[in-house]
């Protein structure tokens, strides 16, 4: 038997602000949408248990990508893909950087890709890099809600599709 009830780890994060009531966000910025940019947020626990909770910060440059929206609208929810099964999640973007928030009362985050997040591309800007993005982890906690330490994150981009080879057909004879 658990010492604590199950959804304590949303709890928990509920009560340190993590799953807080919207709040003012800046107004959307600049950026004019021109196509895509996926970016993938890991997560690595060198010691322990893995997290059942976790608050992190994806910084972003605005010049480069944005969102279709700013602060907790259902806009920015839909450009967060592959949450893992079990997981509540809550998004704010602040227009240079998107905060969220993962929790279960049922599962645990392994180590590896968590989610996605899939921005706008800035139409003239560069294409990013993912040293273009950090990622900061400002809190995680186990399933019965205990603090986690050393608990680290980091954003990769997928190849650019424009940059994958060609198909090439093969003759059958």
């Amino acid at each position: 038997m658990q010492p604590y009830p199950p959804l304590f780890a949303v709890l928990a994060l509920a009560a340190a602000g993590h799953l807080a009531a919207p709040s003012a966000a800046p107004a959307a910025g600049a950026c004019t949408a021109a196509g895509r940019a996926a970016a993938v947020v890991t997560i690595a626990a060198p010691d322990g248990p893995s997290p059942a909770g976790l608050a992190i910060v994806v910084s972003y440059p605005p010049d480069l990508v944005g969102l279709p929206a700013t602060g907790e609208s259902a806009e920015v929810r839909s450009r967060v893909l592959d949450v893992p099964d079990g997981f509540l999640l809550a998004t704010d973007d602040r227009d240079d950087a998107l905060r969220l928030s993962l929790a279960s009362g049922t599962a645990t985050l392994a180590d590896g890709a968590i989610l996605t997040v899939s921005f706008d591309r800035c139409a003239g800007a560069a294409r990013p890099r993912a040293e273009d993005f950090g990622c900061r982890v400002r809190s995680a906690a186990d399933e019965f809600g205990q603090p986690l330490e050393n608990i680290t994150c980091a954003v990769t981009l997928p190849p650019a599709a424009a940059s994958a080879p060609e198909p090439t057909e093969v003759d059958p004879t």
